[in-house]
């Protein structure tokens, strides 16, 4: 369900527009990366790995979450590096500080693969 529309009468500004941030990343990338930082007191509704060129190895793997617990927002699980497709998580989780999203990528022997990472948020 949607979150509801607020407007600023004074401006007629809407105020529950989301912003999105999005990063790219390759299977020969230097790996945990960090695909952009989002700031302090945003909200995450959704992460999203979207995978434009399949990984060609045995068994890749991508997990994107921050230090210290790579896989918070989409574990390996959650996605499959060699189909084409957009995965998505709604982690609606409010981050207490400045915060690297990261990207680790297993590229398992892959030749080719990549794609970007999208988050749409909440700014504080």
């Amino acid at each position: 369900m949607p979150f509801p529309r607020i407007y600023n009468l004074e401006s007629a500004e809407d105020s529950t527009a989301n912003e999105i941030k999005t990063g790219a990343f390759s299977f020969n990338d230097a790996s945990p990366k960090t695909v952009f930082t989002l700031q302090n007191t945003s909200q995450i509704l959704t992460m999203q790995i979207k995978i434009d060129t399949p990984f060609d190895g045995i068994a890749p793997k991508l997990e994107v979450g921050v230090g210290g617990n790579i896989n918070k927002y989409i574990k390996d699980w959650q996605n499959d590096p060699k189909v084409a497709d957009e995965y998505e998580t709604n982690p609606f989780e409010v981050l207490a500080a400045d915060t690297p999203i990261l990207i680790t990528i297993t590229p398992s022997g892959s030749t080719q693969g990549s794609g970007i990472v999208v988050c749409e948020y909440k700014k504080p």
